[in-house]
Formats: structure tokens, C-alpha cells, sequence
């Protein structure tokens, strides 16, 4: 639904842009457009930071390593 009306602003900023048709000004329906994507990007650059640090915890995690012998499993 919200590409949807991403896309009825960005198509009725493109039709303020004629004159024969135009109600108000281009900026009034590209605005809130712009306002809704870059608060997107912010919230999907947070989340990429999260998954970032997240990640980065378990992999410096200190971790048992198994080694298969012929007398069976040793960890070390």
C-alpha cells in the first residue's frame, strides 16, 4: 500500500509541473514523497547498523573447535 501512494505523489508532483494543470506548487506533492523515503533510508541505515554490530558480537564470540580422531571427538 505504501508504494502505492509513493507512487500517486510522485505522479501528481510530475502533473503539478504543467502549468494547464496545475492546482498548487510541484514541491507541495513531491515533499511529502521526498520526507517518506529518506525516513526510510534512515530507518533501513539503523537497521543495517544493528544487524552490523550484531554480527560482529557473535563472530568475535571465543568458540570450541571439534576434531575428529580415531579414538572419537576432541574439542580444543
Amino acid at each position: 500500500m505504501k508504494n502505492v501512494i509513493n507512487i500517486f505523489y510522485i505522479a501528481n508532483g510530475i502533473l503539478q509541473t504543467f502549468p494547464a494543470i496545475s492546482t498548487n506548487s510541484p514541491l507541495a506533492s513531491l515533499i511529502p514523497v521526498a520526507y517518506v523515503i529518506i525516513l526510510g533510508m534512515i530507518l533501513e541505515a539503523v537497521s543495517d547498523l544493528r544487524r552490523w554490530s550484531n554480527d560482529r558480537k557473535i563472530n568475535n564470540q571465543k568458540m570450541n573447535k571439534l576434531k575428529k580422531t580415531q579414538s572419537g571427538i576432541e574439542s580444543y
